[in-house]
Order: structure tokens, then C-alpha cells, then sequence
């Protein structure tokens, strides 16, 4: 599972500088991140999502229908 944890945290952390968002410190494994825009923050999201379903995810994961398009 640690694979598709750093696989989740690349793509957020390579698309936060182009919609100029930054990361705050948190604990654990969570994200909270900042922006000045709204509108640059509903693009990431949108951008990350869109990412995530074209990730290379381990084999093993693909039975878990939450993690299938």
C-alpha cells in the first residue's frame, strides 16, 4: 500500500505548483494545501482527478472496485 500512497502523493505534489498552490505542514499522511485562488484550486482538483484514473496502480489493487474507472 505504500507504493499507491507515494503514487497519490506525486501526482498531487507535481500539479500544486502549476495552479500555485502550496502545502502546509500536517501530520500523518494528509494534505492540506493553500491557494489564493479559488479557481486554481477547482482546477488541481479536477487535474489530480483526472491523473489518478490514469495512474499505473499496482495489480493487486485493481479487485478493489474503489480503486477501478
Amino acid at each position: 500500500m505504500r507504493r499507491a500512497n507515494d503514487i497519490h502523493k506525486d501526482i498531487i505534489r507535481g500539479s500544486l505548483a502549476q495552479f500555485r498552490g502550496c502545502e502546509t505542514p500536517t501530520a500523518g499522511d494528509a494534505f492540506q494545501l493553500a491557494f489564493f485562488i479559488i479557481k486554481e484550486a477547482v482546477e488541481l482538483c479536477i487535474q489530480v482527478q483526472m491523473h489518478l484514473l490514469s495512474a499505473q496502480w499496482l495489480k493487486k489493487l485493481h479487485n478493489h472496485i474503489p480503486s477501478t474507472p
